[in-house]
């Protein structure tokens, strides 16, 4: 009989088996719920998973990992709503770029915001590109905040007339799925941020081939996306519609996402859900008319 055991024990020596058993019932409880609460608290903290995430190991043509990526989108009647960030834990710039965006269910409304590291600026306050686009009634409004040396200036807005082959921002990743499910190819037209005109984007499904997944080999359907301003994307997608991996070559950089479990990225990211979770409560969605 250990010291822990004789502490615990001795006060209830006089009582009756019975009582005993419920003292000893209740004790059991709220060290439950203590433990439960501790869990909680330390989730939060550390900026646990979220229902509908998947997130991403990006490695290098070396195979050196170098970043890490988390995807969500949620679906409800009235439309859908998600996010897409990458980060590396940088001191200057934790999160590299991300993007926010919401969706009506007929998708001919809706609001995107999207921001990508470009300098430090001064007191060494990461500098970020910003580009908020609303979308109504057929109607596309960009604006655009550039970094100079005075901090972040604004362009004037510019209204653009959305295309009928207008692919809303938010809805790439459905459109790649829904091709990989269906296996049909298709041509769209998206507003480019950089330069806030836009361009085509090709969708187009290959044969479906095994690809091993987290010591797994399941069969996927990989997607080709190209853009005619030259890059290209081949997203591998699961039966089930999840992308289990994204290869990408962009300015002669080869990268390859691998979708791997939360705690994989913790691994070599211990920051990373906090990084995600502090973008999510600094940034808000663009202000519709309607809203």
């Amino acid at each position: 009989m250990g010291p822990l055991h004789y502490v615990l024990m001795t006060p209830f020596a006089n009582m009756s088996p019975l009582a005993r058993r419920s003292v000893l019932a209740v004790s059991m409880l709220i060290v439950l719920l203590i433990m439960t609460a501790a869990a909680w608290l330390l989730t939060r903290t550390r900026g646990g998973p979220r229902a509908g995430e998947q997130w991403y190991l990006i490695t290098d043509a070396n195979g050196q990992t170098v970043e890490w990526r988390v995807v969500s989108r949620t679906v409800q009647k009235a439309g859908s709503a998600g996010y897409d960030m990458v980060g590396s834990g940088s001191e200057n710039a934790p999160v590299a770029q991300w993007t926010l965006w919401r969706l009506n269910s007929a998708q001919d409304q809706g609001a995107y915001v999207s921001s990508i590291f470009a300098e430090t600026g001064p007191g060494d306050q990461p500098l970020y590109e910003e580009t908020a686009i609303i979308y109504q009634d057929g109607v596309i409004v960009v604006t655009k905040r550039i970094p100079s040396p005075a901090g972040l200036i604004a362009v004037p807005p510019r209204e653009l007339a959305a295309p009928k082959d207008y692919l809303p921002e938010g809805s790439l990743w459905q459109e790649i799925t829904t091709a990989a499910s269906q296996h049909e190819a298709q041509e769209r037209s998206m507003v480019w941020d950089k330069t806030l005109t836009f361009i085509r984007v090709s969708i187009q499904p290959q044969e479906p081939r095994p690809l091993l997944v987290n010591g797994s080999s399941i069969t996927v359907t990989p997607v080709l996306v190209q853009y005619n301003r030259g890059t290209s994307e081949t997203y591998m997608v699961a039966p089930d519609g999840t992308v289990a991996r994204i290869e990408t070559g962009s300015n002669g950089r080869r990268l390859i996402f691998r979708s791997v479990p939360f705690e994989t990225i913790l691994q070599h990211f211990p920051s990373a859900a906090a990084d995600r979770t502090r973008v999510l409560r600094q940034r808000n969605l663009p202000q519709s008319p309607s809203d």
